[in-house]
């Protein structure tokens, strides 16, 4: 027979006077607390007294200070990695709130659904977010062309500024009081009761972002087309992330064949799935809520920065654009500056930044180290960084050149828009899918430099500032090549005819 583990009584009458529980103390709040403890079957006051108080274990019920719209079960639910605990309020007091976890269901908004027409079929559009952004600009083009054929539900599991131009598309936009990319429950919550709603003929989950649909899309039958345009190399957990979009996605389409490349070197073998490449069409983005005047007056501040009073006629512009991060390789783009600069025929070249981030007051990671790349290398009087500005037309307009010195960038639409402003577009190979476009297009020798080799870049730089001749024979190849390649009418017509292939083995 196993014998009886000793109960607090037997050991503290055996040893009275090393066995003093604190005032307070109670045994079934310890257990609550400590659910290690109830796990293993050990009396609660033992244990505390032999391990606990050296642990500096609770022993005392906290007071609950829950939010007002705290709910027990939906908390559980929201967190199903929580299902052996018993007292879901204390557990939010004492670790939840700490690690952030959801407790509520946020509240959803339903825009638009007055406009569904019985004699069209409604298809789901899903934006990871709704920032001025590569991928929710392109959610946003794809919902405006659509709508023109179908009922389109646009799903945003995140909040941003272009929430107002989805709801003037004229589709029905679903958003939410707080962001749900990241949170599988309340994604699986929300599929369920939107499937229920709306009879979804076909879903185009844009971006790996939003592959949380996916699952609950499936188990709903409704067929799903995941648009990737993420590089597997930027994830820590690549081979699981690109699995779970393999295994629950009806269709894959990458926006580039480096992207798809590096998704199988990332994650070898992790579909048997057919796999396809779609390169996207040129996305407009929303024009600005700012006031015609302002806009304006936006242009003229624009214009005036790049090419001040006093600067030479035959000044070349060199511009670069982006959210300064180290993925966007400024510092390339800065030691280009330098490499050309200091070269002959460089000497007339003004180098240009525009976007969010350059802050090195604030940001001790990247900006500070680049305001001191710019002081050591002597370009403060031929480098500008200039804010995000819903002007950036007026940026093409001034520019000469537009160098993309990305580490890791599928398909930028700022070089896709330059192209179309008749701008060349430099870039690296191996580090974003225009260097595809241009090798294709037969402008790799003059457009495409070695891999992260800035002297080559610079030479490059140094050649089309040069010559305007050749910029300008360069920059008329570039658009008429890139309007043909990158058409948003010819990229919805092939998205919508691969939806409608997967759609029909459904029904």
């Amino acid at each position: 027979m196993m014998n009886k583990s000793p109960s607090f009584d037997d050991t503290f009458n055996a040893k009275k006077d090393i066995y003093i529980l604190p005032a307070g103390f109670d045994g079934e709040i310890y257990l609550k607390l400590n659910p290690d403890v109830l796990k293993i079957g050990m009396d609660p006051a033992l244990h505390y007294c032999l391990h606990g108080r050296a642990e500096g274990r609770a022993f005392i019920a906290p007071v609950l200070d829950l939010p007002d719209n705290f709910d027990g079960p939906t908390y559980l639910k929201l967190n199903p990695d929580l299902d052996s605990v018993q007292d879901p309020a204390l557990h939010y007091c004492l670790h939840g709130r700490a690690e952030g976890r959801s407790f509520s269901m946020p509240d959803i908004h339903i825009f638009g659904e007055e406009t569904l027409r019985e004699d069209r079929k409604t298809i789901l559009v899903v934006s990871h977010e709704a920032s001025r952004t590569g991928a929710p600009i392109l959610s946003l083009n794809i919902v405006q062309n659509l709508v023109e054929r179908y009922n389109v539900v646009a799903l945003l599991l995140g909040g941003g500024p272009l929430i107002a131009a989805f709801k003037h598309s004229g589709a029905v936009v679903i958003s939410f009081s707080s962001s749900i990319s990241q949170s599988p429950a309340v994604i699986s919550e929300m599929i369920d009761s939107l499937s229920g709603r709306f009879d979804f003929k076909f879903a185009i989950v844009n971006s790996i972002e939003s592959r949380l649909v996916l699952q609950p899309l499936n188990k709903h039958s409704i067929p799903s087309i995941c648009l990737v345009h993420e590089f597997a190399s930027c994830y820590t957990n690549p081979l699981e992330i690109f699995k779970y979009t393999s295994n629950w996605s009806s269709e894959i389409l990458f926006s580039a064949n480096m992207v798809l490349e590096n998704a199988l070197h990332a994650a070898p073998n992790f579909t048997k799935k057919v796999l396809s490449i779609l390169p996207q069409g040129r996305c407009l983005a929303p024009l600005s809520e700012m006031k015609e005047g302002d806009v304006e007056e936006e242009f003229s501040r624009i214009r005036a920065l790049m090419r001040p009073n006093g600067m030479s006629h035959d000044s070349v512009i060199v511009l670069g654009a982006g959210f300064v991060h180290f993925r966007k390789g400024v510092d390339l783009f800065l030691d280009c500056a330098a490499r050309v600069l200091n070269s002959p025929g460089g000497e007339k070249c003004f180098f240009i930044w525009i976007g969010k981030g350059f802050e090195p007051s604030k940001d001790a990671a990247y900006s500070v180290y680049l305001a001191d790349q710019i002081e050591r290398a002597g370009l403060k009087e031929r480098v500008l960084f200039i804010d995000e500005t819903p002007a950036i037309e007026a940026a093409y307009l001034e520019a000469d050149i537009f160098l993309l010195t990305s580490r890791l960038d599928p398909l930028p639409n700022v070089a896709i828009d330059a192209m179309a402003n008749n701008l060349p577009v430099l870039c690296f190979d191996k580090t974003t899918g225009i260097a595809d476009f241009l090798d294709v297009s037969d402008l790799s020798n003059y457009c495409v430099a070695n891999y992260l080799d800035v002297e080559d870049m610079s030479k490059k730089i140094t050649m089309l500032a040069s010559s305007n001749i050749l910029r300008k024979e360069i920059s008329q190849k570039s658009y008429l090549a890139s309007i043909s390649y990158f058409n948003m009418v010819k990229y919805i017509d092939s998205l919508e005819k691969i939806a409608e292939k997967i759609s029909s083995t459904y029904y």
